[in-house]
């Protein structure tokens, strides 16, 4: 979730881990992020196809688990580059992205990019729920990205997100209207034959804008396509692309 209250942004997840990584990036300089990241590459050897390596640096970090740039390397490195942990140690458990998964000119570039603009936002990352989000005023925005409920990926296994946590964040965001403040959700209507009903319905209060997505490069495309109905749903429409002018849509 992201909220910027008038030029001030405040970023919220509940995984401790990525919020300690974020704040790494905030606190270090480009360069020195770039060569804490060429150590542990050269330490471990890692490389598109040294599965040993890879393994040797997971076990380190589940050892310690606290170093947020060991967690950067093992993700850069891991399949379809995710992030996972087991329910009960909590340690790293993504396997060995053979063939696919390493530290590429891209990546790199993606990386220098992503640290260099943070630079020059006014950030604050804090690890919560984001129901505990208060004091939103007329004006702020809201972004939610939450896990799409009806699809299939590592951070919704074992129900950790369910019918019950998208009513939740419904009824929140009914708050966030109410309050005169603006918001966005992504999410997926329709995805392989299912359709989140509850979404479904409590959308059509809003405005719903159809995403054009494509996921070829993602593994669970590669043997069949899944159709899916991605959406962005806001309490605004855009009418005024050089002011970025908002106005709320006429819904209670």
């Amino acid at each position: 979730m992201g909220i910027n209250y008038h030029n001030s942004i405040i970023a919220i997840d509940n995984s401790k881990q990525l919020i300690q990584l974020l704040k790494h990036f905030q606190e270090h300089s480009t360069c020195a992020v770039l060569l804490q990241l060429e150590q542990i590459i050269s330490k471990y050897k890692l490389s598109i196809d040294n599965e040993e390596g890879y393994y040797q640096l997971r076990s380190e970090y589940n050892r310690e688990k606290n170093d947020p740039m060991l967690l950067y390397a093992l993700m850069v490195h891991s399949f379809n580059h995710q992030i996972r942990f087991n329910f009960k140690r909590k340690e790293f458990n993504m396997p060995f992205g053979k063939g696919k998964s390493y530290f590429n000119s891209a990546i790199k570039k993606n990386l220098i990019s992503f640290i260099e603009t943070m630079h020059t936002k006014d950030i604050d990352f804090q690890c919560c729920d984001f129901f505990e989000v208060q004091n939103f005023k007329e004006g702020d925005f809201i972004y939610c990205d939450p896990p799409y409920q009806i699809t299939l990926a590592c951070y919704n296994e074992r129900n950790q997100w369910s019918e019950k946590s998208d009513q939740r964040l419904f009824n929140f965001l009914d708050e966030v209207n109410s309050s005169n403040a603006f918001f966005g959700l992504s999410n997926v209507i329709e995805h392989g034959g299912k359709t989140n009903v509850a979404l479904k319905e409590w959308s059509k209060k809003y405005n719903v804008n159809k995403m054009l997505m494509n996921y070829k490069s993602c593994s669970h495309n590669k043997k069949k396509r899944i159709s899916s109905e991605e959406v962005y749903i806001t309490n605004y429409v855009h009418n005024n692309k050089e002011t970025f002018k908002l106005t709320r849509c006429p819904h209670p």
